[in-house]
């Protein structure tokens, strides 16, 4: 979403799958409350009531966070039961 200056927060917890025959078909969001928006990008006159971000940098780093969250319990877990170094 970030073409349109907008962050949602896709993070496991936040997200669902709609399966049909087991494939999925699509991605719902359950809250977007937490949204942010980059206003430069937004485009669309007044911007809505959501928190905003300075910078197109900070925008990515939203989205990203949310994505790849999980990985760090992942990793954690990973790590306890091998014992291998970070």
């Amino acid at each position: 979403m970030t073409p349109l200056g907008v962050g949602s927060n896709a993070s496991l917890k936040n997200v669902s799958l709609v399966l049909k025959n087991q494939i999925p078909q699509a991605i719902v969001l359950h809250q977007l409350s937490d949204a942010v928006i980059y206003p430069p990008r937004w485009g669309r006159g007044s911007v809505p009531q959501a928190e905003t971000v300075a910078e197109r940098a900070d925008l990515y780093r939203f989205v990203l966070r949310s994505l790849f969250e999980h990985f760090n319990v992942a990793i954690a877990q990973i790590n306890q039961l091998t014992r291998l170094p970070r």
